[in-house]
């Protein structure tokens, strides 16, 4: 059976269209009203019973068809929905396993790791004031003093990973207020933010991504200048240690400083007070004693292109130079982990794929 003429045409559209498009009810009442319209007009035009017949069946055929179509079609749909929920659960089930696995990891790695690391710096800082009493000869204090800074360096790298392990990730300052919106709406408790005053002291890195902690130190100081700034970072070298100290930094420990060192220093620079590492006294005692260039006032950083640091231009200048990662860790005093960070940072500011497109990258931007 075909229909013949347009009005069947239409008919077996309009038919089709309203099972398959509309909601059953009113899809069904709309096929019974089109099939019953053309089967009076069929009649009314002259055709034969069989005629008006045969399109009446025509019209079902193609209704329950429609209806089985969508049928079939809604059902895949639930099923695919009913899969992609079920790999959504698998998938958080699985991050969950992996989340309590990196605890379970980050929790030996500091057990074992940080802890043997802290015993070591410790025993390094007993072996260095030791050292400085009885006189050693200068090559044993150096000695003392490279191995200090690489367990320095392995603890803070300890630390990144535990961290990175634990998928400890601080909010920032503009993601405090949305946090605070989602404890009172999660426990409706009526919790406001509310900052007042400004910050008495100041914890201030060295090495930082956007902007080195010297600069960051005049900047802030500029806009607050009663914030006391003490400088907790790895680094105790010269070109570390003076531009933070000329920027106005009041304090500065090294990472292996305890808590309660912190603490002291803390107390001590909102008392109006300074605060040094005794390995940092020792170096301005004898820059005093004995001035070289190293004490000289260091000049205003020149621009560095595609946000690059002081330290990360200083390595890729000894990239340039030919040296290996472990060479430049050797000359800079850090860890060859700490000089990978670096080089891994440096890739990505400048976009190279390789140390050879970072040389060349050093040369077209005048670092080396």
């Amino acid at each position: 059976m075909q229909p013949q003429g347009a009005s069947e045409l239409g008919a077996s559209a309009a038919v089709w269209m309203a099972i398959t498009r509309l909601p059953l009810r009113p899809g069904l009442v709309i096929a019974a009203g089109v099939t019953i319209g053309l089967g009076l007009a069929s009649a009314l035009s002259g055709s034969t019973s069989e005629v008006v017949l045969a399109e009446l069946l025509l019209c079902g055929l193609l209704g329950m068809t429609a209806h089985l179509l969508k049928q079939s079609r809604e059902s895949q749909d639930r099923t695919e929905l009913l899969l992609a929920e079920l790999q959504s659960a698998r998938d958080a089930q699985a991050e969950a396993a992996a989340t309590q696995e990196r605890a379970r990891i980050a929790g030996e790695l500091h057990d074992v790791l940080a802890h043997s690391l802290s015993g070591a710096a410790i025993q390094l800082q007993g072996a260095r004031v030791l050292a400085e009493r009885r006189g050693a000869q200068p090559d044993v204090r150096a000695a003392i003093e490279r191995a200090s800074e690489l367990v320095k360096d392995g603890l803070a790298d300890a630390r990144r990973a535990v961290s990175t392990l634990r998928g400890d990730l601080l909010p920032t300052l503009g993601e405090v207020g949305g946090l605070v919106d989602s404890f009172r709406k999660d426990l409706g408790v009526d919790a406001t933010l509310r900052i007042e005053g400004q910050a008495r002291a100041v914890l201030m890195d060295l090495r930082m991504p956007r902007m080195e902690g010297a600069q960051a130190t005049r900047e802030l100081l500029a806009s607050l200048p009663g914030t006391q700034v003490l400088v907790l970072t790895t680094y105790a070298d010269d070109e570390s240690l003076f531009p933070a100290l000329q920027a106005g930094a009041r304090g500065y420990l090294t990472k292996d400083a305890s808590a309660e060192e912190i603490e002291q220093a803390i107390r001590a620079l909102v008392a109006g007070n300074t605060h040094l590492d005794p390995a940092v006294q020792a170096r301005l005692v004898e820059a005093v004693v004995h001035p070289g260039p190293a004490t000289a006032p260091a000049p205003a950083p020149a621009e560095l292109p595609d946000e690059l640091t002081a330290r990360e231009a200083e390595v890729l200048k000894l990239i340039a130079s030919g040296l290996s990662n472990a060479e430049i860790a050797a000359q800079l005093v850090v860890s060859s982990a700490t000089v990978k960070t670096h080089v891994n940072r440096i890739f990505h500011k400048v976009g190279a794929r390789d140390r050879a497109q970072a040389v060349r990258y050093a040369y077209e931007h005048g670092i080396a």
